[in-house]
């Protein structure tokens, strides 16, 4: 799929962190639940996967893969065997959150 060519500015409030998100997930066609931190970068700050490293957050937000550093550590076998035994009842990714990214909670929000 041709990602449309465009620049997107930083973010400057958690409202355009949403826009960028949302444009984001449409133009990629991104087909999984999405999230994005608080302004501040309070996620990134926790969990700063450097090197590169495949994560699953769970529903309760526990991490429940953790993968190692990549590339060479990357392991999307685990990753896709998860995430098909943890949704094996939904009727479809589409049926999820991927129009609406969540925001993380592990900061105060910028509202």
């Amino acid at each position: 799929m041709p990602v449309p060519d465009r620049t997107i500015n930083t973010p400057k409030s958690i409202k355009d962190r949403r826009e960028v998100a949302k444009t984001c997930v449409k133009d990629l066609g991104i087909k999984i639940p999405c999230l994005i931190d608080d302004i501040k970068n309070t996620t990134d700050g926790k969990y700063k996967g450097w090197p590169d490293r495949l994560f699953v957050v769970d529903k309760e937000g526990k991490i429940a893969v953790a993968g190692k550093p990549g590339p060479w550590g990357f392991k999307p076998d685990e990753v896709r065997a998860w995430l098909a035994n943890e949704f094996s009842n939904a009727k479809s990714v589409d049926s999820m959150t991927r129009d609406n990214p969540v925001e993380s909670t592990t900061g105060n929000q910028d509202r």
